[in-house]
């Protein structure tokens, strides 16, 4: 339950306040499925199916947040 109560907080204050994404519920997702790969080789067009986001400019949108790229 802790583990929750942190990304809530992390997730509450830099994607939803500070962050500027209309899709702040792709975003959760997207963080969710990082984390299950950490420390492998990630598929953009496979995160992208599975994130249901066809667009690939979108994609290379989440990868320029400062979030994401830090």
């Amino acid at each position: 339950m802790m583990l929750d109560d942190i990304f809530s907080s992390y997730f509450q204050l830099e994607v939803t306040q500070l962050g500027d994404f209309r899709k702040t519920g792709v975003i959760r997702d997207l963080i969710l499925l990082l984390m299950e790969r950490s420390g492998s080789r990630l598929d953009i067009q496979k995160l992208s199916k599975e994130l249901g986001v066809v667009a690939r400019e979108t994609m290379g949108n989440f990868w320029k947040a400062p979030i994401l790229s830090a």
